[in-house]
């Protein structure tokens, strides 16, 4: 809770200017209760000390490498996709987590994103940064999905229903996080607001989904 208080009271921890900036963020805004989660689980004895270590090698890199450190990526996923995916709600509220540096590079200003309007070259600009962001955010997902593999089914002395539960709850997350970057990587998110989330119908299908799986 401090790690996470003391980094999103940083001014510049908000100045969300490049990809790596972003990587920032989403290591004080959600990556930490990657560690937390993964703390938890092994103190209620669900996870041992090996699996620990190869789970969460470091708590105290603030933007490590993806694929190093599956209880950063699992929760850094997660904070990406919200990131990208609420570009428009966020814009409303005068936030912008989408990298400065991305719509500077293509002339493009955030209001000319927020409008429904935007087409031509505008549009194939606004196209490229997103597409840009999802490539980014996948680099997290397997690294992400190794973490939700290893948790164990079975652990001496605790219900297998427990386990079960944890496994489809993180699971089900991380489904609907990708579910969620495929139907965003459209022109239609800049100018159809059905397109910029999950249905509820899609939502319910991913999750029955994930329940045959788990």
């Amino acid at each position: 809770g401090r790690q996470m208080a003391d980094g999103l009271s940083n001014p510049e921890i908000q100045k969300i200017v490049t990809l790596r900036n972003h990587h920032v963020y989403c290591n004080y805004a959600a990556a930490v209760v990657g560690y937390f989660i993964t703390q938890d689980m092994h103190a209620r004895g669900y996870l041992d000390d090996k699996l620990v270590e190869r789970l969460m090698p470091s708590t105290h890199d603030n933007n490590p490498l993806a694929g190093t450190n599956p209880s950063h990526d699992f929760a850094g996923a997660l904070q990406l996709t919200n990131n990208i995916k609420d570009f428009h709600e966020d814009y409303q509220n005068g936030i912008s987590r989408w990298p400065l540096e991305l719509l500077k590079d293509r002339n493009l200003k955030r209001r000319e994103l927020a409008n429904p309007r935007i087409s031509g070259q505008k549009l194939e600009s606004a196209m490229e940064v997103l597409v840009e962001q999802i490539d980014d955010a996948k680099r997290f997902f397997p690294s992400a999905v190794k973490w939700v593999d290893e948790i164990p089914y079975v652990v001496r002395g605790k219900p297998k229903s427990s386990l079960k539960g944890i496994k489809k709850s993180w699971a089900t997350a991380l489904a609907l996080s990708a579910a969620t970057l495929s139907k965003i990587n459209s022109k239609r998110f800049f100018t159809d607001e059905p397109n910029r989330k999950l249905s509820r119908e899609e939502v319910l299908e991913i999750a029955q989904t994930v329940d045959i799986a788990v």
